[in-house]
């Protein structure tokens, strides 16, 4: 990983150095986004679906004129944002407060968990583009995408819960109906917390329209496909949704909420997103008849 981070970075200085300047090259502004799914292989029983954002700023420098290929950089912001809708049975290992082992047992229902992560972006990529010298063309493009992580964040927001607690050591006691322990129906229950994320390297196809505005400008708009190449953030796959039940003197739910994305509930949190961007282009920056 580390090794990936410090080519990148190589590649942005050889970009900008000066004996390169020569060279064709365009200043790029981009908005961007899409639909997110995330696990999303067959296995999965549950989806977090959602979308993504982009907004950057990129570096574009040709080798071959308005006709051929180039490299492009840049840095952008971007921000991944998922829910999932749980009515659903679980049971879930879990220790009371007088130390005994027991099953927690819980029904969602309507339970809502939203999630955001923001990422500061720097993409790399190669790309081919044919356009004429005052006309619209396309350009196709791969490459890849280092994501890093600025901060995330879960909370949900509504839902209701039924809890219970299956005592085997007991002859099978089941606890249910008992909400000064935790054992209930609940709706206030609205837990929230942080979400770490990965370092995250996706790779990218892109393919879109040219369109010429003037001599030093030019709009474009494209389709893209982007696959993460690993998790987005580490599955737990030993910690559940669920870890404990309790209520304070209030009739508030004191139990332990993991998050979704945190849990075992997760066995993969490999991103596959699919979206349209827009950008405005200044043409040929290092020309001498051009913005400068």
């Amino acid at each position: 990983m580390k090794k990936l981070i410090i080519i990148i970075a190589l590649l942005n200085v050889v970009l900008l150095l000066p004996a390169q300047r020569r060279k064709p090259a365009y200043v790029e502004v981009e908005l961007g986004g899409g639909m997110m799914s995330m696990p999303y292989d067959q296995n999965s029983t549950q989806f977090v679906r959602g979308g993504n954002f982009d907004l950057g700023v990129r570096y574009s420098l040709l080798f071959n004129g308005r006709k051929g290929w180039g490299i492009t950089t840049g840095l952008g912001f971007s921000t991944f944002q998922g829910s999932i809708v749980l009515n659903e049975n679980y049971a879930f290992p879990a220790i009371d407060s007088e130390g005994d082992p027991y099953e927690l047992r819980v029904k969602v229902q309507n339970w809502n968990e939203k999630q955001h992560i923001y990422y500061m972006n720097v993409p790399l990529s190669v790309f081919y583009q044919y356009k004429p010298r005052l006309g619209s063309g396309w350009f196709t493009s791969l490459g890849l995408k280092l994501y890093v992580p600025l901060g995330g964040t879960y909370n949900v927001p509504t839902g209701g819960m039924t809890t219970a607690g299956y005592y085997e050591q007991w002859g099978g006691t089941l606890m249910e109906n008992l909400p000064q322990h935790g054992f209930g129906y609940f709706e206030s229950f609205n837990p929230k917390g942080k979400i770490k994320a990965n370092f995250l390297v996706s790779a990218q196809f892109m393919f879109g329209a040219l369109i010429h505005i003037d001599r030093k400008n030019e709009a474009f708009i494209a389709g893209y496909v982007e696959h993460g190449l690993y998790d987005l953030i580490n599955p737990a796959k030993d910690v559940p949704l669920f870890r404990s039940a309790g209520q304070d003197a209030s009739g508030n739910f004191t139990g332990e909420y993991s998050g979704y994305y945190l849990s075992s509930m997760v066995q993969n949190t490999i991103p596959l997103m699919i979206g349209v961007r827009i950008g405005w282009r200044f043409k040929d920056i290092h020309g001498c008849n051009c913005i400068r």
